[in-house]
């Protein structure tokens, strides 16, 4: 597949092209030439289009390089077809594409072989339509041990839309050596979701915030400081508050949830309380409670089976309760799952809008 791409700079419509005159030459030469890009398709920038992806986490994970640099594989979304050309979106840029376009739109993997001011080549490494490549395949990518392991790894970096290197990859893997087999997806999960946050360049806080998030022996009241001081780097990502709580004989948290890069003294209320109760008769209970309005939805999860049937008949009397104090209980749902942290309750924002999956190999 050979495609000629020009930038779409903010402003623009879909089908207008930026960069008409020594970047878009170069397109349409490349495109022309065929034999000279035999790795597949071929892209043509005009301006800035071989710049960093914009709002892409940078850390100790992502690191700094731009998005589009040879090598990469990221992920590319073909978002619109008219009248011959395409709309697609590439490490959170946007393209117009005309060329040997895709039958509709869809996403599909690309690595880039070249990139240069007004030219970007790139390999299709699978079909329009082929789906999501597993997290093993990636991991293979980049030169990483094959097993469960790395696999697990792959697999937290890219649900939190992260860029991935080999030699960060392979340092996470090093410091997780030592923890028990069972133990590294939480980690690996954990740390990642770290990276979603503005703590790189601050090794002390991250180092303070992990085990905190993992609930560790070590952990600190400094790691629950950490944690609540932090913002997200990208806009439509949760922010989570955490409070702790003493409760007869037992613990707990109370996680604030809310959307979007809110300070905490903004005055945003949450839109879920998450609550974590260490009880000693039915062991951790986790309770999710979503406001609309004056509307609550609930959920209620915990590994012990007797208690998901114990909450279903207590149901009446929570919906009464909470009609006293002028709230309806729209839904209540409950069931017997482990749940291991926050994280299970948290999710990416759906848009790729502003972040590509890419893999430097």
């Amino acid at each position: 597949m050979e495609l000629a791409l020009q930038q779409v700079l903010p402003g623009q419509g879909a089908g207008t092209s930026a960069g008409a005159g020594p970047g878009a030459a170069g397109a349409e030469t490349a495109a022309a030439a065929g034999p000279s890009a035999p790795a597949g398709t071929t892209a043509g920038a005009g301006g800035p289009a071989a710049g960093a992806a914009a709002g892409v986490p940078v850390g100790s994970i992502g690191g700094s390089a731009p998005a589009l640099q040879p090598g990469r594989v990221l992920l590319m979304e073909v978002l619109s077809l008219v009248a011959g050309e395409a709309r697609v979106r590439l490490a959170g840029q946007s393209f117009t594409a005309r060329g040997q376009l895709p039958p509709e739109p869809g996403s599909f993997w690309v690595r880039v072989e070249a990139a240069a001011p007004g030219l970007i080549k790139l390999k299709l490494l699978t079909e329009p339509g082929a789906g999501a490549r597993p997290p093993a395949d990636l991991a293979a990518e980049l030169g990483l041990p094959a097993g469960k392991e790395s696999a697990a790894l792959v697999r937290a970096l890219v649900r939190w839309r992260l860029p991935l290197s080999p030699e960060p990859a392979r340092a996470l893997l090093a410091e997780a050596r030592d923890l028990p087999p069972e133990a590294k997806p939480f980690f690996f999960a954990a740390r990642a979701w770290l990276e979603t946050l503005n703590l790189a360049g601050k090794p002390k806080e991250l180092a303070e915030a992990l085990p905190y998030l993992l609930r560790r022996p070590d952990a600190a009241p400094e790691g629950q400081a950490a944690l609540n001081q932090a913002l997200p780097l990208l806009p439509g990502r949760e922010v989570v508050r955490f409070l702790s709580f003493q409760a007869g004989g037992g613990e707990g948290e109370v996680y604030l949830v809310r959307e979007g890069r809110a300070s905490p003294g903004d005055g945003a209320g949450p839109k879920r309380l998450v609550v974590r109760m260490a009880t000693e008769r039915w062991g951790e209970v986790w309770v999710e409670l979503t406001l609309t309005g004056k509307n609550i939805a609930a959920r209620v999860s915990a590994a012990d089976p007797a208690l998901p049937a114990l909450a279903q008949a207590a149901q009446v009397g929570l919906a009464a309760r909470l009609e006293g104090l002028g709230f309806t209980l729209a839904a209540l749902r409950v069931g017997q799952r482990a749940v291991h942290s926050i994280l299970d309750f948290l999710a990416p924002a759906e848009s790729l809008t502003y972040s590509g999956i890419d893999v430097s190999v």
